[in-house]
């Protein structure tokens, strides 16, 4: 027969095998385990804000989350239509990605504007907070799909990512672009200034970022994308 002590020892290693029963971590174990936890997500969190420094260098520029299963040849292709510009966005992120064929779920990468070299920088200093708010948003939106009738947040029509950007600061504007121009007061394109709701064309609406470039909710081709100002219709100003 089976010595008691024994069996009992027997049977607490079966239901920790199976993992009926577990030990709890000491207090201070656990102290360690949550504040690793809250740095790691404090750090995420200062690392995803668009800092207002690094709008005014390079409009376009934005932090992006990389998705499961992705590679950078794949996120330049989602984001510049371009596998082949894997390499821009490698060398923007050289303190981050020690090798190019190594990323992870999770990472938080710097997504380079295509063109920055012969770009001239966009000066934010003189506009506005509300509007630094709507372009950061907007611009955070970049490389997300078109959907009709979309406003967020997985995907987007041009209307709805307008909408889905001034609602961030407390402006209601309609999911309708012909409806958004009883908004606002009307501008020329002379007069257009970062943060302004811009009309490239009748029908579809953007949003104005200066020095020509627009972000927009382009089509179902090219998605959620900054762009040069191609066209202009008209434009509404509805920041003061």
């Amino acid at each position: 027969m089976m010595k008691p002590k024994r069996l009992i020892t027997i049977v607490i290693s079966s239901l920790l095998t199976v993992g009926i029963i577990g030990f709890q971590p000491s207090t201070a174990q656990a102290s360690v385990q949550v504040g690793q936890y809250t740095s790691n997500i404090q750090t995420a969190e200062k690392a995803n804000a668009l800092s207002s420094a690094k709008i005014q260098s390079a409009v376009g520029e934005y932090w992006f989350r990389v998705p499961s299963g992705s590679t950078l040849s794949s996120i330049a292709y989602r984001i510049y239509r371009n596998a082949g510009l894997w390499s821009l966005i490698y060398n923007a992120n050289r303190t981050r990605i020690s090798n190019p064929n190594l990323i992870y779920a999770g990472q938080l990468i710097w997504i380079p504007v295509l063109g920055t070299a012969s770009a001239a920088p966009i000066s934010y200093s003189s506009t506005s907070t509300r509007a630094q708010t709507v372009i950061r948003y907007a611009l955070a939106q970049v490389g997300k799909q078109y959907c009709w009738a979309g406003n967020g947040p997985y995907c987007f029509d041009c209307s709805g990512l307008v909408k889905a950007a001034f609602a961030r600061i407390g402006i209601w504007l309609p999911h309708q672009s012909g409806s958004m121009l009883r908004y606002g007061t009307r501008i020329s394109r002379s007069q257009l200034r970062p943060g302004d709701i811009v009309w490239p064309q009748w029908g579809h609406v953007a949003i104005y970022l200066g020095n020509n470039r627009i972000v927009h909710a382009s089509n179902p081709r090219t998605d959620v994308k900054t762009s040069s100002l191609y066209g202009f219709y008209t434009a509404r100003r509805v920041i003061r």
